[in-house]
Protein backbone atom coordinates (compact mmCIF):
# COMPACT_ATOMS: atom_id res chain seq x y z
CA UNK A 1 0.00 0.00 0.00
CA UNK A 2 3.23 2.32 0.57
CA UNK A 3 3.90 2.31 -2.91
CA UNK A 4 0.24 3.36 -4.24
CA UNK A 5 0.78 7.18 -3.67
CA UNK A 6 4.74 6.37 -5.69
CA UNK A 7 3.11 5.19 -8.42
CA UNK A 8 0.21 7.85 -9.09
CA UNK A 9 2.67 10.56 -9.11
CA UNK A 10 5.11 8.65 -11.32
CA UNK A 11 2.23 7.93 -13.60
CA UNK A 12 0.89 11.80 -13.16
CA UNK A 13 4.72 12.96 -13.86
CA UNK A 14 5.03 10.58 -17.17
CA UNK A 15 1.09 11.98 -18.53
CA UNK A 16 2.34 15.49 -18.28
CA UNK A 17 5.23 14.83 -19.61
CA UNK A 18 3.57 13.29 -22.71
CA UNK A 19 1.47 16.17 -23.09
CA UNK A 20 4.63 18.53 -23.05
CA UNK A 21 6.21 16.76 -25.57
CA UNK A 22 3.41 16.52 -28.14
CA UNK A 23 2.36 20.41 -27.73
CA UNK A 24 6.44 20.83 -28.68
CA UNK A 25 7.39 21.70 -24.60
CA UNK A 26 8.98 18.49 -23.73
CA UNK A 27 12.62 20.35 -23.10
CA UNK A 28 11.03 23.17 -20.99
CA UNK A 29 9.09 20.81 -18.95
CA UNK A 30 12.31 18.64 -18.68
CA UNK A 31 14.69 21.33 -17.84
CA UNK A 32 12.08 22.83 -15.03
CA UNK A 33 11.66 19.50 -13.27
CA UNK A 34 15.35 19.81 -13.10
CA UNK A 35 15.62 23.51 -12.33
CA UNK A 36 13.70 22.76 -9.14
CA UNK A 37 15.96 20.67 -7.42
CA UNK A 38 19.24 20.39 -9.34
CA UNK A 39 20.85 23.04 -6.17
CA UNK A 40 18.72 21.31 -3.46
CA UNK A 41 21.69 18.37 -3.33
CA UNK A 42 25.06 16.97 -4.80
CA UNK A 43 23.40 14.19 -6.29
CA UNK A 44 20.19 16.09 -8.19
CA UNK A 45 23.41 18.54 -9.35
CA UNK A 46 25.27 16.29 -11.20
CA UNK A 47 22.42 14.57 -12.65
CA UNK A 48 20.89 18.07 -14.08
CA UNK A 49 21.29 18.39 -17.99
CA UNK A 50 24.25 20.85 -17.80
CA UNK A 51 26.09 18.65 -15.54
CA UNK A 52 25.44 15.05 -17.33
CA UNK A 53 26.75 16.27 -20.39
CA UNK A 54 29.67 17.82 -19.37
CA UNK A 55 30.33 14.65 -17.90
CA UNK A 56 29.88 12.34 -20.83
CA UNK A 57 31.81 15.17 -23.10
CA UNK A 58 35.01 13.85 -20.30
CA UNK A 59 34.00 10.88 -20.52
CA UNK A 60 33.87 10.53 -24.34
CA UNK A 61 37.13 12.09 -24.71
CA UNK A 62 39.03 10.15 -22.81
CA UNK A 63 40.83 7.30 -24.47
CA UNK A 64 41.37 4.54 -21.96
CA UNK A 65 38.51 2.97 -19.17
CA UNK A 66 40.54 3.89 -16.38
CA UNK A 67 41.09 7.74 -17.94
CA UNK A 68 36.93 8.06 -18.66
CA UNK A 69 36.56 7.39 -14.73
CA UNK A 70 38.84 9.78 -13.72
CA UNK A 71 37.78 12.47 -16.31
CA UNK A 72 34.41 11.95 -15.30
CA UNK A 73 35.43 12.94 -11.30
CA UNK A 74 37.16 15.24 -12.29
CA UNK A 75 34.20 17.05 -14.24
CA UNK A 76 31.45 16.35 -11.22
CA UNK A 77 34.13 17.84 -8.59
CA UNK A 78 34.68 20.49 -10.80
CA UNK A 79 30.68 20.97 -11.30
CA UNK A 80 30.28 21.11 -7.85
CA UNK A 81 32.68 23.13 -6.79
CA UNK A 82 31.24 25.78 -9.39
CA UNK A 83 27.86 25.69 -8.19
CA UNK A 84 28.93 25.77 -4.41
CA UNK A 85 31.31 28.63 -5.46
CA UNK A 86 28.47 31.14 -6.49
CA UNK A 87 26.42 29.96 -3.82
CA UNK A 88 23.65 27.75 -5.84
CA UNK A 89 24.70 24.67 -3.69
CA UNK A 90 24.48 24.65 -0.09
CA UNK A 91 26.92 21.90 1.42
CA UNK A 92 27.92 20.75 4.69
CA UNK A 93 30.85 20.91 6.34
CA UNK A 94 31.67 17.49 5.86
CA UNK A 95 30.49 17.56 2.17
CA UNK A 96 32.69 20.85 1.56
CA UNK A 97 35.81 18.99 3.16
CA UNK A 98 35.36 16.04 0.84
CA UNK A 99 35.38 18.33 -2.37
CA UNK A 100 37.94 20.48 -1.03
CA UNK A 101 40.20 17.48 -0.67
CA UNK A 102 39.10 15.92 -3.85
CA UNK A 103 39.76 19.25 -5.99
CA UNK A 104 43.35 19.24 -4.15
CA UNK A 105 43.81 15.90 -5.80
CA UNK A 106 42.81 17.15 -9.40
CA UNK A 107 44.89 20.35 -8.57
CA UNK A 108 47.91 18.41 -7.96
CA UNK A 109 47.42 16.87 -11.83
CA UNK A 110 49.08 19.83 -12.79
CA UNK A 111 50.65 21.84 -10.05
CA UNK A 112 49.54 25.42 -8.99
CA UNK A 113 52.14 26.94 -11.18
CA UNK A 114 50.01 25.71 -14.23
CA UNK A 115 47.01 26.98 -12.71
CA UNK A 116 48.68 30.05 -13.03
CA UNK A 117 50.10 30.12 -16.17
CA UNK A 118 46.44 29.72 -17.13
CA UNK A 119 44.70 32.47 -15.59
CA UNK A 120 47.90 34.34 -17.16
CA UNK A 121 46.68 32.90 -20.90
CA UNK A 122 43.56 33.85 -20.08
CA UNK A 123 43.99 37.58 -19.10
CA UNK A 124 46.30 37.73 -22.35
CA UNK A 125 43.46 36.26 -24.62
CA UNK A 126 41.23 38.78 -23.12
CA UNK A 127 43.68 41.87 -23.39
CA UNK A 128 44.14 40.86 -27.33
CA UNK A 129 40.30 40.76 -28.00
CA UNK A 130 39.26 43.80 -26.20
CA UNK A 131 42.25 45.79 -27.54
CA UNK A 132 41.18 49.73 -26.38
CA UNK A 133 37.74 48.81 -26.56
CA UNK A 134 37.09 48.78 -22.73
CA UNK A 135 38.44 48.12 -19.30
CA UNK A 136 39.32 44.72 -17.32
CA UNK A 137 38.91 44.15 -13.70
CA UNK A 138 39.93 40.95 -12.15
CA UNK A 139 37.40 39.86 -9.91
CA UNK A 140 39.34 37.15 -8.44
CA UNK A 141 40.02 33.73 -8.78
CA UNK A 142 39.33 33.36 -12.96
CA UNK A 143 36.23 35.91 -13.12
CA UNK A 144 37.08 39.32 -14.80
CA UNK A 145 34.82 42.09 -15.37
CA UNK A 146 34.69 43.87 -18.68
CA UNK A 147 33.68 48.22 -19.06
CA UNK A 148 32.32 48.89 -22.20
CA UNK A 149 30.45 52.22 -22.54
CA UNK A 150 31.22 52.57 -26.56
CA UNK A 151 29.78 49.40 -27.74
CA UNK A 152 26.11 48.61 -28.72
CA UNK A 153 24.37 46.30 -28.91
CA UNK A 154 25.46 44.34 -31.92
CA UNK A 155 29.13 44.86 -31.53
CA UNK A 156 29.41 44.34 -27.93
CA UNK A 157 27.75 40.73 -28.50
CA UNK A 158 29.90 40.21 -31.47
CA UNK A 159 33.00 41.02 -29.17
CA UNK A 160 31.37 38.15 -26.69
CA UNK A 161 31.55 35.71 -28.79
CA UNK A 162 34.56 36.70 -30.40
CA UNK A 163 36.23 36.07 -26.48
CA UNK A 164 34.61 32.94 -25.91
CA UNK A 165 35.80 31.30 -29.48
CA UNK A 166 39.51 32.36 -28.96
CA UNK A 167 39.36 31.20 -25.57
CA UNK A 168 38.36 27.73 -26.70
CA UNK A 169 40.69 27.24 -29.29
CA UNK A 170 43.55 28.72 -27.14
CA UNK A 171 42.80 26.57 -24.21
CA UNK A 172 42.29 23.55 -26.88
CA UNK A 173 45.91 23.65 -27.60
CA UNK A 174 47.00 24.57 -23.97
CA UNK A 175 45.18 21.46 -22.71
CA UNK A 176 46.96 19.54 -25.36
CA UNK A 177 50.25 20.37 -24.98
CA UNK A 178 49.96 19.34 -21.10
CA UNK A 179 47.66 16.05 -21.95
CA UNK A 180 44.03 17.34 -19.97
CA UNK A 181 41.54 15.61 -21.39
CA UNK A 182 39.29 18.35 -20.84
CA UNK A 183 39.96 22.13 -21.74
CA UNK A 184 38.59 25.13 -20.04
CA UNK A 185 36.17 27.60 -21.77
CA UNK A 186 34.11 30.98 -20.83
CA UNK A 187 30.86 31.22 -19.87
CA UNK A 188 29.82 34.91 -20.59
CA UNK A 189 27.72 37.18 -19.26
CA UNK A 190 26.67 39.86 -21.41
CA UNK A 191 24.98 43.16 -20.06
CA UNK A 192 23.61 46.21 -21.79
CA UNK A 193 22.52 49.34 -19.79
CA UNK A 194 21.16 52.57 -20.92
CA UNK A 195 21.76 55.87 -18.87
CA UNK A 196 22.75 56.33 -15.22
CA UNK A 197 22.15 52.63 -14.01
CA UNK A 198 23.67 51.75 -10.35
CA UNK A 199 27.21 49.60 -11.01
CA UNK A 200 25.74 46.86 -8.52
CA UNK A 201 22.35 46.19 -10.61
CA UNK A 202 24.86 45.95 -13.70
CA UNK A 203 27.07 43.56 -11.75
CA UNK A 204 24.00 41.47 -10.24
CA UNK A 205 22.79 41.33 -13.64
CA UNK A 206 25.50 40.61 -15.24
CA UNK A 207 26.24 37.39 -12.63
CA UNK A 208 22.62 36.38 -13.01
CA UNK A 209 23.89 35.67 -16.85
CA UNK A 210 27.11 34.68 -16.80
CA UNK A 211 24.94 32.08 -14.22
CA UNK A 212 22.59 31.39 -17.05
CA UNK A 213 25.55 30.43 -19.39
CA UNK A 214 27.05 28.07 -17.20
CA UNK A 215 23.50 26.48 -16.23
CA UNK A 216 22.61 25.83 -20.27
CA UNK A 217 26.24 24.13 -20.08
CA UNK A 218 29.10 26.86 -19.95
CA UNK A 219 31.40 27.66 -23.33
CA UNK A 220 28.52 30.02 -24.55
CA UNK A 221 27.28 33.75 -24.26
CA UNK A 222 24.35 34.88 -22.45
CA UNK A 223 22.70 38.30 -23.01
CA UNK A 224 21.08 39.20 -19.76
Amino acid sequence: MRLTPFRELLAYDCRLMNVAASQGHGLLLRDWLSASDEDLSPQAAVLSPAATYRIAEAIVNADTQYQRTIAAGIAAVCELRERAGIGRLKLSAKEKQWLDRNFRNVNNTLGHSRGDDAIRLYLTIVKEVLGTKGEIYRRGGDEIVVFAPRLDAERAARLGETLRSEVESQFRAWAKQYGLDQSPTASIGLVLSKGMVPINEVIARMDAAQHEAKRQGKNRLVIG
